[in-house]
């Protein structure tokens, strides 16, 4: 979206409608900004070393300062102090590009264990029925399995079992 030209004749033009930042991060920004309109580098700073990035020295801070305000660069004049409004740091909260939420080689699985430890298969009829519940099959198993299921008690305190609707009687 944007401005165009409708017909040669007049410009239509559309504002961006960006969603306003939460509540929680208007609080985290008001936190380390000190409850000023802007933060500044320490303020940034703070909020890093809050959430475990001790090892930010001010070359890597300037580098960030500068992504950052990268997307309003356009729009906002550079300022000699590297300040961050409000927006500014809601979008780097949640921009995947400079906060992304897992990075790449973080996360790293063995698999050493056996193919039915990671995937759970429940094949066609799964759910409970008769053959499942009678007194010959162990007790625990199908407890567990009617524990499941969608079950209540009745008026004559009986504990009934429905299991997808299927018109079956109670179990």
């Amino acid at each position: 979206m944007g401005t165009y030209k409708c017909c040669f004749i007049f410009k239509r033009r559309f504002r961006w409608n960006d969603a306003p930042p939460p509540e929680d991060v208007c609080a985290l920004f008001a936190q380390h900004s000190g409850g000023g309109p802007h933060m500044a580098a320490d303020g940034l700073r703070r909020y890093l070393h809050a959430t475990g990035h001790d090892s930010v020295d001010d070359a890597d801070l300037d580098r960030l300062f500068d992504q950052i305000r990268l997307g309003r660069a356009a729009r906002v004049p550079r300022v000699v102090r590297p300040l961050l409004a409000l927006d500014d740091f809601h979008r780097f909260l949640f921009s995947h590009d400079l906060n992304p939420p897992i990075r790449q080689g973080q996360v790293h699985h063995d698999m050493a264990a056996p193919l039915s430890h990671y995937f759970i298969y429940t094949g066609h009829k799964s759910y409970l029925n008769r053959k499942k519940a009678t007194p010959t099959s162990s007790t625990p198993a199908a407890e567990q399995v009617e524990g499941e299921g969608t079950h209540w008690r009745s008026s004559a305190g009986l504990r009934l079992s429905h299991h997808r609707r299927r018109g079956r009687a109670p179990l």
